[in-house]
């Protein structure tokens, strides 16, 4: 049956309107529920609310309730009520958590009796129903007590007189056949809960199981364990099944398919995790990894041979075995952790418990923290009415800045200081007041989002959906923590700086920065030789959606010594040999290749069968989402869409195609950030009542969208028009160029872009965590050309001496930022 998420109503009977004083939270119910059934939830919900929010450090990557020794949901509650239970809620909350309530429908206007319970059910009803404390109820209203006992467990310390408990109660009694539809339901639960521990049952199974690996990553942060044991364990468990798929081992013979994959790989991971100077530290024993990966270098050096033996791959795979156990072994406090998250299906998260409220306040949830989400959710949470609770949901713990990242390959910097450093905001400092939820959304419906592969509920009365795009290689990543994320970045340099050729795919803005930074920044920043970099185009001009960019682009590439293929796309690929073969029979040799062919609108869960039909239907043809001038989804008003997920008529373009013709929308991070602006401004006038709301128009913007591409240390291309760059200037931003060639072409070489490009990423990491900072750049991004404020002040009208208007002369427009 399909779920919902309800909301618990508690209501004061003499004023028929809700109470405004507690917050009892949500719980999942089935279409099939009955009121019986609802009690028992809300009953084993009430005992959560007794759950501390954790203090430490690490808090945002603490699993809600993880520790907790409540009952799951759908479990029976009465016989489970113990007095200590109760003593440990909050006094307002003990009467949810011993059934001593009524259920009323229509705002208090229908009482249900307790026998009537079980043959009320679904969802029409479970939406009307409201909660009433037996004790602000009419003695006549009350229901009878039970004749020669009180309620199980229930002492004068947990409660100041008998419970109000009927013979015939159909919602809490612990035996007999009425226990029938509670049995059903422990069942059902039951059978969900083995599904999401199916994968957690061994640390084997779970880096085997995608969205059960992201727990583990999270688990292994929670105990003290590097977040890169876990990317070694999985990447020494794919070549074991990769190289038994090509050759079992029980075959015996040579096959030199195998063999090369396994020495190409088992080389690979040895030099990144097992060597002394690698930046990922696992927890193994320096004298396991010195021998492994001096029996990795002897095995392959072997396989190097013009006849090798059999053997030798078996020789790699068992060499990695001794490093491959002690992680293992290590990660077993944190499978521990995975295994108690993964015990409990459909838990409802209290966004609010980790501050305590001041009054009446919505919850937003923001799925996506990148520039859109981060933007969005640092103004809500700073909010100085404080009208919102802000939750992010996203699989990393960070804020960082996409368009940085061609740069950062090449030079990182230190963990504290440089590039990298600048390009991040913690979550911790994002949603200070709020939540970070760590995970993948699974599902949307209108009322809640799933979380994880226990499909955490998150409830919301405003929901924003930024979850951004990816790449076919890891330009965008989505590990849980900074750390690794740095390590990673420290990886990535020393592959790029061994890789005898670098291959790039893909001409467009990613692309060429790759391939310019690759061929000018790596040797510079780093030493060392300039590398060959080969940059294959499926197409005749590089960044074809900006005209006039080719020539400019293409030139100052082939002065670095960039390899140039157009008209060419890369259709095999042979990693073991290191080879790629495009469609016109040319092959190329690479020790690391870069795909960046577009990127892909991270919409999966709105396509997942719980999603609800509003939500999957707001996907165009292109996996976009569809939204209405004032980014809402059509016919959800509450949910909103940011950045790169939403369609293209909402981002602004560089111009037409330059072969094809086509208008093309252009998704930048700056217009990303200018999106974010106008679904919050458009949340908060909807929570005044305020019905004139801001829109988006891309046809306003009579410039282009404005480029920056970084080349390198030394140069870089601005792609810009002569009258938006001058404007710039005034307001700190200077693009540089040739202005002769910005004014005939909109394009020019220009060394200031790689500056202004790094200024821009300090100020991207600072607007989510400094309130000046994000409040200055909040206000331009309202300002913006594409944005229609029918809220803004009207222009001054002309002084009476003035001339008339049609002798006036006609002001200027000012360009967009």
């Amino acid at each position: 049956a399909k779920t919902s998420l309800l909301a618990i109503k508690v209501y004061n009977f003499e004023s028929k309107t809700a109470d405004q004083n507690l917050y009892p939270g949500f719980v999942m119910c089935k279409d099939t529920d009955s009121l019986r059934v609802f009690r028992s939830l809300v009953m084993t919900h009430a005992l959560t609310l007794a759950d501390e929010e954790s203090s430490s450090d690490d808090s945002e990557f603490d699993f809600d309730g993880e520790e907790s020794k409540r009952p799951p949901p759908g479990a029976k509650s009465k016989a489970k009520v113990t007095v200590e239970d109760l003593d440990a809620l909050p006094p307002e909350y003990r009467f949810l958590a011993a059934g001593e309530f009524t259920f009323f429908l229509d705002d208090c206007e229908m009482r249900v009796q307790r026998k009537q319970e079980k043959s009320m059910s679904g969802m029409d009803t479970l939406q009307k129903v409201c909660i009433v404390r037996d004790d602000d109820l009419p003695e006549e209203l009350r229901p009878r007590k039970k004749e020669k006992s009180r309620k199980p467990g229930l002492s004068s310390s947990a409660s100041e007189k008998d419970t109000a408990w009927e013979k015939s109660s159909q919602g809490t009694s612990a035996a007999g056949d009425d226990d029938a539809e509670d049995v059903a339901q422990s069942i059902m639960q039951r059978a969900a809960e083995e599904i999401a521990a199916r994968d957690c049952v061994s640390v084997a199974a779970a880096i085997r199981a995608p969205l059960v690996l992201h727990g583990l990553r999270v688990a292994a942060k929670k105990v003290g364990v590097p977040e890169e044991s876990v990317t070694f364990l999985v990447e020494v468990d794919q070549l074991r099944q990769a190289a038994e798929a090509i050759s079992p081992t029980s075959a015996g013979a040579l096959s030199m398919p195998r063999l090369r994959l396994v020495k190409a790989s088992a080389r690979n991971i040895s030099e990144r995790f097992l060597s002394a100077a690698s930046a990922f530290k696992l927890p193994v024993a320096p004298e396991t990894s010195a021998a492994a990966s001096k029996a990795v270098d002897r095995y392959a050096g072997l396989a190097d041979e013009e006849d090798p033996l059999p053997g030798l791959d078996h020789g790699m795979l068992e060499a990695l075995r001794g490093p491959f156990e002690e992680v293992e072994a290590a990660m077993a406090p944190a499978l521990e952790v995975l295994q108690r998250k993964n015990a409990t299906v459909n838990k409802v998260v209290d966004v609010a418990k980790k501050k305590k409220w001041t009054g009446p306040k919505k919850n937003v949830v923001i799925c996506g923290g990148g520039i859109a989400g981060a933007m969005c959710a640092y103004h809500l949470d700073s909010d100085e009415q404080e009208r919102f609770h802000v939750t992010i949901v996203d699989p990393k713990n960070y804020f960082e800045d996409p368009t940085t990242q061609p740069m950062l390959m090449c030079d990182p910097g230190k963990v504290e200081e440089g590039r990298f450093a600048n390009s991040i905001a913690p979550f911790s400092k994002v949603v200070a007041k709020g939540k970070h939820v760590c995970g993948f959304v699974q599902s949307i419906s209108k009322t809640h989002v799933e979380v994880g592969n226990e499909r955490t509920v998150v409830p919301f009365d405003y929901l924003i959906l930024a979850m951004g795009s990816s790449y076919a290689s890891n330009i965008k990543v989505v590990n849980p923590t900074a750390e690794y994320r740095w390590k990673q970045h420290q990886a990535e340099l020393v592959s790029m700086k061994n890789a005898a050729n670098i291959l790039v795919i893909g001409g467009g803005l990613v692309g060429c920065e790759i391939a310019g930074n690759a061929a000018d920044r790596l040797h510079k920043a780093n030493g060392g030789e300039r590398k060959k970099v080969i940059l294959v185009h499926s197409g005749p001009y590089l960044l074809p959606r900006a005209k006039n960019a080719h020539k400019y682009v293409y030139d100052f590439l082939t002065s670095l010594g960039v390899e140039i293929h157009l008209n060419q796309r890369v259709v095999e690929f042979d990693d073991m040999l290191q080879s790629y073969t495009s469609d016109t029979g040319e092959t190329f040799s690479a020790g690391k290749v870069y795909r960046c062919t577009g990127p892909r609108a991270n919409t999966q869960a709105l396509k997942d069968a719980q999603s609800d039909s509003v939500i999957q239907a707001a996907l165009d043809e292109q996996g976009f989402v569809k939204v209405d001038d004032h980014l809402r989804l059509h016919d959800a008003p509450h949910i909103f869409a940011a950045g790169d997920i939403v369609e293209s008529r909402m981002f602004p373009s560089t111009g037409a195609h330059v072969v094809t013709g086509k208008v093309a929308a252009e998704r930048t991070a700056e217009f990303a950030s200018v999106q974010g602006v106008v679904a919050v401004e458009n949340i908060i006038r909807t929570v005044q009542g305020e019905e004139a709301l801001m829109s988006i128009d891309c046809s306003r913007n009579v410039n282009g969208q404005s480029l920056a591409i970084d080349m390198g240390p030394e140069q870089g291309v601005a792609v810009i028009k002569y009258e938006v760059a001058e404007f710039y200037k005034t307001i700190g931003f200077d693009f540089g160029g040739d202005p002769e060639h910005l004014k005939q072409d909109g394009v020019s070489l220009s060394d200031k872009v790689p500056g202004v490009k790094q200024f821009i990423t300090s100020i991207a990491a600072k607007m989510m965590m400094d309130p000046d900072t994000h409040n200055m750049f909040w206000g331009m991004k309202k300002g913006y050309q594409e944005v229609i404020d029918p809220l803004a002040p009207a222009a001054d009208a002309p002084a009476e001496e003035a001339p008339a208007a049609e002798e006036a002369p006609a002001a200027e427009e000012a360009p967009a930022a």
